[in-house]
């Protein structure tokens, strides 16, 4: 084997450790969850998040609270929770449900 490959087998290596670190446990224990979940593909189950935008920074910016909805096809739907008599138009789906595309790693070899 090449120094090269070899060097840059150790350096995957050292991003698989650094993402198994104490630093990334709260996202291993998010991806435990959906894993969990996935495996038991049952169809009535749906993990449901409630979830903030919070908008404050811009001018007029607001929080708007919003319910994220995973499916167990790996789907998503994100529904506005939209509080009576707030003013706003009723457009409760900010996202409607569908698969969302996945971001293509390429590693160089």
């Amino acid at each position: 084997m090449s120094t090269k490959a070899s060097k840059q087998r150790v350096q995957l290596e050292r991003r698989a450790a650094a993402c198994r670190s104490a630093q990334h446990a709260r996202a291993a224990r998010a991806c435990a969850i959906w894993r969990e979940f996935a495996r038991a593909r049952a169809p009535a189950q749906v993990l449901r998040f409630f979830c903030v935008w919070d908008d404050r920074a811009a001018l007029y910016g607001d929080r708007r609270p919003y319910r994220l909805h995973l499916f167990p096809d790996g789907s998503v739907e994100i529904l506005e929770t939209r509080d009576g008599n707030s003013g706003r138009d009723p457009f409760p789906v900010f996202l409607r449900r569908g698969l969302l595309p996945k971001p293509v790693r390429r590693h160089r070899v």
